[in-house]
């Protein structure tokens, strides 16, 4: 990735992650969750910090509709727990991982 005279220039794999990350912004703005940063990993793609809370979500790679709709489901079965969540992996098809903040 470069800049010249106001452009900037990027790979096909690039371009391919900037699109999953706008897809997911649009998406979360959609669903009111306000994401703060998106961090992209190779081995797990795009990772996100919502705003305000201390709470990492691994969304992976698009499509993102039904990985919100296992967000949701998670927060608000979470909302009576004791524990405070650190981190949801939502990247594995049909399944949730969760890692909770040590008392």
């Amino acid at each position: 990735m470069f800049f010249s005279l106001n452009t900037l220039s990027t790979s096909n794999d690039e371009k391919t992650v900037i699109r999953a990350a706008l897809e997911l912004l649009a998406e979360s703005s959609g669903q009111s969750i306000d994401i703060e940063q998106i961090i992209y990993q190779l081995h797990r793609g795009l990772v996100a910090k919502v705003r305000g809370k201390n709470i990492r979500i691994s969304f992976g790679n698009p499509p993102f509709g039904n990985k919100f709709k296992r967000l949701f489901n998670v927060l608000k079965s979470a909302e009576n727990n004791i524990y405070e969540i650190r981190e949801i992996e939502l990247d594995y098809i049909d399944k949730v991982f969760l890692t909770f903040k040590q008392p």
